[in-house]
């Protein structure tokens, strides 16, 4: 069990992981996180650039700890750099290091490939075990990344939250997601009377592994999104989803969901991957490519004739990743308003304008999800009276106004972004 820290003072840290070196078997520095947080809090990803402080907290801890000292990293902008970076991490005292194969930048619509090959430059470059991180969403993907950088592990962070199978043996068929989540809950219920405040962290968790479902249903979605803390309403929720059998639905519709997806994304061709969270922004990105000259190009490069259809889905998957977001950062609030002192006072202010503002960009899509679902529905029955069909006789789109097929552009650009 490795214990993660994140923070900027050498002591204050090392008074934060005395409290658990007895309970686990290491401690691990997160300069990691690439968020927007991290880089207001003076940590993770951004703490990197402050290379003597990093190198001062890794042997402040290293000398004052019973356990070993393991260290997260991302790649920097220069690849020698890189090496030369965790050569020197070593050197303070890290008894391992994680590396991220991609840079603090590559995050949401620029996350890009994992550099496997870095890692792998990197582990000939230092003395000590390296984990490897990003780029996995397969148990095929883990095999192909050890054989290509020869890391001592693999370590994942979204896939598992979406899919907390993702570990299992290559060949092994995936495990329902709905058995997933009714264990989960099931665990949730026994911890419950033990753990503070448990249910705050299950919607989040809940909206990642259903991910997938609650886009195809979103008015379970809303359901999730709207209850507060309840595992019966969750439980509720999950049982509904389940009887509708959405992940056979998906499997049915989807053919070919992730053609032309990013190198670090094998085996999305897998309808349940292609519509996970983990693939969220991966899928944005590309629609938003194969839309940038025109909604009939977006709908060739689905392979579908309604580019109303596709938007829709794309702002419904967007939702359900912002009520994700909307569910942490009311978390954040409740646990602010917890604590005392004028800091602490000034730090509930700023979260609380943070959540109205969430809570207001949430209404906003709403508005334009109901929007853009009429426009599809006015299209897909104009089509119907029209032999079925969105385009002419010649195979080019139909310039029918009043639906999906032509949308303002500013509309299709919202949808993008």
């Amino acid at each position: 069990l490795f214990v993660q820290f994140c923070g900027n003072d050498p002591q204050i840290l090392l008074q934060a992981a005395k409290h658990v070196e007895s309970r686990c078997d290491a401690v691990d520095l997160n300069l990691g996180c690439p968020q927007g947080i991290a880089r207001k809090g003076r940590y993770g990803a951004f703490l990197l650039e402050e290379q003597e402080l990093v190198l001062e907290i890794v042997r402040t801890l290293s000398q004052g700890l019973s356990v070993p000292v393991t260290v997260k990293i991302r790649l920097l902008p220069e690849q020698e750099a890189t090496i030369a970076y965790a050569q020197r991490i070593v050197e303070a005292g890290a008894s391992a290091i994680c590396l991220h194969g991609r840079t603090k930048d590559m995050k949401g619509q620029r996350t890009g490939s994992t550099d496997w090959n870095m890692v792998r430059r990197v582990r000939e470059a230092v003395r000590v075990p390296v984990i490897s991180n990003g780029g996995i969403a397969t148990p095929q993907d883990i095999v192909d990344c050890l054989s290509t950088t020869g890391a001592a592990a693999v370590m994942s962070s979204e896939m598992s939250l979406c899919s907390p199978d993702v570990f299992r043996p290559v060949g092994t068929p995936q495990v329902p997601r709905d058995e997933i989540v009714a264990e989960y809950l099931a665990l949730a219920r026994k911890y419950e009377p033990v753990v503070p405040n448990l249910t705050k962290f299950v919607k989040p968790h809940l909206f990642r592994m259903l991910f997938g479902g609650l886009t195809l249903h979103p008015e379970l979605r809303g359901k999730l999104g709207s209850y507060s803390p309840s595992l019966d309403a969750y439980e509720a929720v999950a049982r509904e989803l389940a009887s509708r059998n959405w992940e056979k639905a998906l499997m049915e519709q989807s053919t070919a969901a992730a053609e032309g997806a990013s190198a670090d994304a094998q085996g999305a061709a897998d309808p349940l991957i292609a519509a996970s969270w983990y693939m969220r922004h991966r899928a944005e990105k590309e629609r938003a490519v194969a839309a940038a000259s025109s909604p009939a190009a977006a709908a060739a490069a689905e392979g579908d004739p309604n580019p109303g259809i596709r938007r829709l889905e794309l702002l419904q998957g967007a939702l359900v990743t912002h009520e994700v977001t909307v569910e942490e950062m009311r978390n954040a609030y409740q646990a602010s308003c917890e604590e005392k002192g004028p800091v602490e006072k000034g730090k509930t202010k700023r979260l609380k304008r943070r959540l109205v503002k969430a809570e207001q960009g949430r209404q906003k899509m709403l508005r334009k999800i109901e929007k853009l679902e009429k426009e599809v529905h006015l299209a897909m029955h104009s089509a119907s009276e029209n032999g079925g069909s969105t385009q002419d006789n010649d195979g080019t789109p139909s310039q029918q106004t009043g639906g999906a097929v032509s949308t303002p552009q500013g509309e299709e650009a919202d949808a993008h972004n």
